[in-house]
């Protein structure tokens, strides 16, 4: 994965968890249909310390995230627009940063193993080592070029990533034909 894959995929990750610590709707109408939709807006413009879309380009940690949403509210872009022009007045009683948010844990998607079918982290390739030395018997190693391969990647898990298994399996295998 891309360097600007990842930045891509933080960036969707981080919106959605704003949404979600901030209600998941517009604290005016309702609105909940499209994150990209909805938006942050500073009750105090002057305690404001960055805007949210400037973190998309330069990220910040959660914890300096979670100092600046304290000081907001969740709208869609419409009402935004309508409280910045004085049309739309902000609700007295609304939803504001959820604190049990505060922590940030990782929101991964539930994954299985290729080998046993059950569940396995979202970043392993497999369950458990058992899994991973079955899913590397499962490799013809003879119609592996792992010397060329070594030449073109830089890392076990890359090589493992293009061959089906894990890169640990691969570093065995590279010992065993005495290339390492």
């Amino acid at each position: 994965m891309s360097q600007s894959e990842k930045v891509k995929r933080w960036r969707k990750a981080t919106k959605k968890r704003i949404v979600k610590a901030m209600g998941s709707k517009c604290v005016c109408c309702g609105y909940n249909k499209c994150n990209r939709a909805l938006k942050l807006h500073h009750l105090d413009p002057e305690k404001k310390e960055f805007g949210f879309g400037r973190i998309m380009a330069n990220p910040k940690s959660w914890a300096k995230i979670v100092i600046e949403l304290r000081k907001c509210i969740l709208v869609c872009g419409n009402c935004h627009e309508e409280i910045n022009e004085g049309i739309t007045p902000v609700p007295k009683k609304c939803s504001r940063f959820d604190e049990t948010f505060v922590t940030y844990k990782k929101i991964m998607p539930q994954t299985y193993c290729p080998v046993c079918k059950g569940p396995k982290a979202y970043v392993n390739k497999t369950c458990s080592s058992a899994c991973a030395a079955t899913l590397a018997r499962k490799v013809d190693w003879n119609n592996v070029d792992l010397p060329a391969m070594m030449k073109k990647y830089k890392y076990w898990a890359e090589i493992g990533r293009q061959i089906g298994v894990t890169g640990g399996a691969v570093k065995k295998r590279a010992k065993k034909l005495g290339l390492v």
